[in-house]
């Protein structure tokens, strides 16, 4: 648990550095990055780490990346294609479960498992039965 409020301390003190150098007020940088002020003064007080879409949100407003961010490392630039790569993979991570929760909910709404194959080999009944 020490760790982790080091890393919150340390991932704060390097988005008020950051933020200060660009000369924002954590107002200014929450408006930039559709954050709410609160959200901003909570990650920079060390009450709690950005999640992922925030650091990375951040890593590429401030051009780090997001890991060393989280670790209060921020000299380590990266560059517009690492930072691409990094936002695909997270991507794909959210898409996924999205798909997923839609299958879960259609599977729900209709009671059928896999309603996509049921309706598959409905349409196969019923074109055999038509011929």
């Amino acid at each position: 648990m020490a760790e982790r409020t080091a890393d919150r301390e340390l991932c704060g003190l390097a988005v008020m550095k950051l933020r200060k150098r660009e000369g924002l007020g954590e107002i200014d940088l929450g408006s930039l990055l559709m954050l709410d002020r609160g959200s901003v003064h909570e990650i920079e007080a060390g009450e709690r780490l950005p999640d992922e879409i925030e650091a990375l949100m951040l890593g590429n407003f401030f051009h780090v990346y997001p890991d060393k961010l989280i670790k209060g490392e921020i000299e380590a630039k990266h560059t517009s294609g690492e930072l691409h790569r990094l936002t695909e993979s997270l991507l794909e991570k959210i898409s996924g479960i999205n798909d997923s929760l839609k299958r879960v909910i259609r599977e729900k709404e209709t009671g059928i498992e896999r309603p996509e194959e049921h309706v598959k080999k409905n349409a196969e009944t019923v074109k055999a039965v038509s011929i």
